[in-house]
């Protein structure tokens, strides 16, 4: 932008400069975050089982997102990558617990820092219920019946 500055008594007396103005990006917005209902099977091995994804249509470090678990996992049976949002866990026995409730947040890096969360519920998949008791019955049988139909 030119500005241009004279003198009100002498029109000849007068200058001119070139100004720069650089806008930057204010923090006012929170990232977007969603959380879907998981069912992961019991015992799989260590891995991800879900990766986030947060928007944050802010610009710079006021764009950049990291994610925690804010509450619901006392024994650490769960990790979220600070970055990448790769949720994973540890080996889970649906007969110790069947479902999980974690609170994921997401942060932005900008001042002030901006954050939003949003509750997970994870259904831990045992084998079905039936096949356990089908393979663990055992069925007495009675030879009486089996001799009275014979005769």
């Amino acid at each position: 932008m030119t500005i241009y500055a004279h003198d009100s008594q002498s029109m000849s007396l007068y200058d001119t400069t070139t100004v720069t103005v650089k806008l930057g990006d204010v923090n006012d917005n929170q990232p977007r975050l969603s959380c879907p209902t998981l069912r992961v099977p019991e015992n799989q091995e260590l891995g991800i089982i879900h990766t986030f994804v947060a928007e944050d249509p802010d610009s710079g470090r006021s764009g950049e997102v990291t994610f925690s678990i804010s509450s619901g996992n006392p024994e650490n049976t769960f990790s979220i990558d600070l970055h990448g949002g790769q949720l994973k866990s540890r080996p889970l026995d649906r007969e110790r617990r069947g479902v999980y409730t974690l609170v994921i947040t997401a942060q932005d890096q900008g001042l002030p820092l901006q954050r939003t969360s949003c509750n997970l519920s994870i259904t831990i998949q045992g084998k079905k219920f039936l096949q356990k008791i089908i393979q663990k019955m055992v069925f007495p049988v009675n030879f009486n019946c089996f001799q009275f139909l014979m005769r």
